[in-house]
Parts: C-alpha cells; sequence; structure tokens
C-alpha cells in the first residue's frame, strides 16, 4: 500500500479547519497526514527495532548536543 493516513493528523487538521476556517496551518496538518508512506512506518520500525543502531547513535547526539551548547553559551558570553 503507497498510501496511508497518519488518522490523527489529518483529524486534527479538519477540527481546526472547522473551527477557524482562515487557519491555514490546519490545510498542512491535514496535507502532513495524508503523505505518510509505507516507506517511512518501515524505516521507523527498523530504527525502533535495532538496538545496536539506537545505541551507537545515542553518544553521537549527546555529543553533538554539548558541543552545540557550549558553543552558543561562548556566543553569549562575548555578547554581553
Amino acid at each position: 500500500m503507497l498510501f496511508t493516513t497518519n488518522l490523527i493528523g489529518v483529524t486534527k487538521g479538519i477540527i481546526s479547519l472547522l473551527q477557524n476556517p482562515g487557519n491555514i496551518l490546519s490545510v498542512y496538518d491535514i496535507e502532513d497526514g495524508l503523505k505518510e508512506s509505507w516507506l517511512q512506518r518501515l524505516s521507523w520500525q527498523y530504527v525502533k527495532s535495532d538496538r545496536e543502531h539506537l545505541t551507537f547513535v545515542t553518544p553521537k547526539l549527546s555529543f553533538m548536543s554539548s558541543y552545540f551548547e557550549s558553543l552558543a553559551r561562548s556566543k553569549f558570553h562575548r555578547q554581553v
């Protein structure tokens, strides 16, 4: 199946569109809910099931997070 729906996203968009017809962002919620494909679901299932991959990625993410945090602090302290 090449086309599936994200029912929560579509419902959220429809409700907000009915409440406020001028709200353009609700149309994007509906569109994003309709774009989910079976490839996206398969990739999420793979990432969730692959424990070795997740433990390998987590240290990199925490390292990058601390790197960007220290970079932001150094930029902030220079401006003050």
